[in-house]
């Protein structure tokens, strides 16, 4: 199988000071698609905003925000001039992106796992392991709004209007975001709303994304290397219910017939003009893989020897996908080994299992 060279369609920052420095938790591409900006978020507490330029493709930072806890996750506040940030040490805060400087808007009692703006009511929506779930305006202090979940968030995705979570006791919750007060104030309104796992009992789910296109729909990837596509039912519905579509192991077995360990999805998603029917995955073995999903077949393979894939976004446009690897096992939150964020240029072929030309795929890059 021939081998292509990754610096022909995977750059890095082009001042090797600014790669990041620990683990990359989030991704966040900016709102505007013609800007080509992104950000990350990571364990040695800064957020990095870099700028894509198309041609020639090169990648620089712009800002470098000091978050002083590590930030589990970051969004964009509207627009490119504000960010905010959840973190490690239970903070939510707004920062100015030309400047630096942050505002404290809140904590909650544990970390903060995600952290949404939210432009039909300029509230900020946080997400903590404590089992809540909170609503903020910048402007004054303390949280508008707070709903107390029954299992405590590992993961989530916001489809606006649709919010994703992945539970702890294998359940799944989707939520309206504009109808989370019928849907969160009582205890029996919010055990209706929870949803068995498809992945079963034994399965904790690593990650979650929403897709829309042809209907709104949910993907989780396990911590055994399952990923599972499903259809919402009645979205419009407050107690909305899924139906699978398609379940694949993301690992395929060895020339020798043995199956291999079992390997997180730290993240999947989709791209923004196809709907589910192509869908990427990255593990925590070092690979990364491209799906024909109406083919039920894998479009592509990246190999990164053995460095984890710790998150990975594709942009508005569909053009680039933005990853990072390595900085170790991503369950420990270490802030020891390397990490690189990357940013790959999509090419036509990769997106349609149809187009493969048999002698370039999968990739494997060295």
């Amino acid at each position: 199988m021939q081998k292509q060279n990754a610096s022909i369609l995977d750059i890095n920052p082009t001042n090797p000071e600014d790669a990041p420095k620990g683990i990359i938790k989030s991704i966040s591409w900016s709102p505007n698609a013609t800007s080509l900006t992104f950000m990350t978020s990571d364990l040695a507490s800064q957020i990095r905003i870099y700028n894509l330029n198309p041609g020639p493709l090169s990648l620089t930072q712009t800002a470098c925000l000091n978050t002083e806890s590590p930030c589990l996750h970051v969004n964009w506040c509207g627009d490119e001039t504000r960010v905010i940030g959840g973190g490690l040490d239970h903070s939510i805060r707004l920062f100015d992106a030309s400047t630096g400087k942050s505002d404290m808007i809140g904590l909650h009692e544990e970390p903060v796992k995600s952290v949404y703006w939210l432009g039909s009511t300029n509230q900020i929506l946080s997400l903590s392991l404590d089992k809540t779930l909170r609503l903020w305006d910048p402007r004054q202090e303390g949280p508008t709004t707070c709903y107390t979940l029954d299992h405590r968030m590992y993961c989530s995705d916001l489809l606006y209007p649709y919010l994703g979570l992945a539970l702890s006791e294998q359940k799944l919750m989707l939520l309206n975001v504009e109808e989370i007060q019928s849907t969160l104030e009582t205890k029996e309104a919010r055990k209706k709303s929870y949803i068995e796992s498809p992945m079963g009992m034994k399965t904790e789910i690593v990650s979650i994304k929403m897709f829309g296109g042809d209907g709104l729909g949910v993907a989780i990837g396990g911590i055994d290397g399952r990923c599972i596509i499903s259809r919402v039912n009645d979205p419009q519905k407050t107690l909305a219910r899924i139906a699978n579509v398609l379940t694949f192991k993301t690992a395929s077995r060895a020339k020798d017939g043995t199956e291999p360990p079992p390997s997180p999805v730290n993240c999947l998603g989709f791209h923004p003009h196809l709907g589910k029917d192509f869908c990427y995955t990255g593990r925590g073995d070092g690979k990364m893989n491209f799906w024909d999903i109406k083919k039920k077949d894998k479009i592509a393979e990246f190999n990164f020897g053995g460095m984890p894939v710790t998150q990975a976004e594709i942009d508005p446009t569909g053009k680039f996908l933005a990853y990072s690897i390595g900085g170790g096992d991503l369950s420990k939150e270490g802030l020891e080994g390397a990490s690189k964020v990357c940013v790959h240029a999509m090419q036509d072929r990769e997106l349609r299992h149809k187009a493969i030309a048999e002698e370039t795929y999968p990739i494997r890059y060295p």
